[in-house]
């Protein structure tokens, strides 16, 4: 799962197989592609450091993009100063309390809280409120 979260309460995401150590630069650039999709104004979207993250493969398009997605690198083993991250914890918390069987199941089950998430713009907006979260907000 890849998700993007913004001050405004707006939640963009894609579901894709496998942990997120077994996705790879393609597989966020197909993302980053996604998200820019319709956009009028730039994104600045912060991201840990994962190497993919930093990967040539994903600067390229990055800036081919010219100024739409501007990356900002998190600190190594900072997971809170990232806002998205509480989707992640939303969607491990809801989809915990579900009983599955298959893989198909998990994966309507995610789907079903991110949609959900979705149409909860206060929810997104509330992530920003965290103290470690604050300075994505400005």
């Amino acid at each position: 799962m890849l998700s993007a979260v913004s001050a405004q309460g707006d939640l963009r995401f894609m579901v894709h197989e496998g942990t997120a150590t077994a996705a790879t630069a393609a597989t966020f650039c197909a993302f980053l592609e996604r998200l820019v999709t319709g956009m009028e104004r730039p994104i600045f979207l912060v991201v840990d450091g994962h190497r993919i993250h930093r990967a040539k493969k994903v600067q390229r398009p990055v800036v081919q993009l010219d100024g739409k997605l501007k990356l900002f690198l998190l600190p190594p083993y900072s997971p809170q100063l990232n806002p998205d991250e509480w989707v992640l914890n939303n969607v491990k918390q809801r989809v915990a309390k579900t009983f599955i069987t298959t893989r198909e199941q998990l994966i309507a089950s995610a789907r079903s809280v991110l949609h959900s998430l979705q149409r909860t713009q206060s929810k997104i907006i509330g992530f920003f409120r965290d103290p470690d979260c604050h300075y994505a907000a400005a």
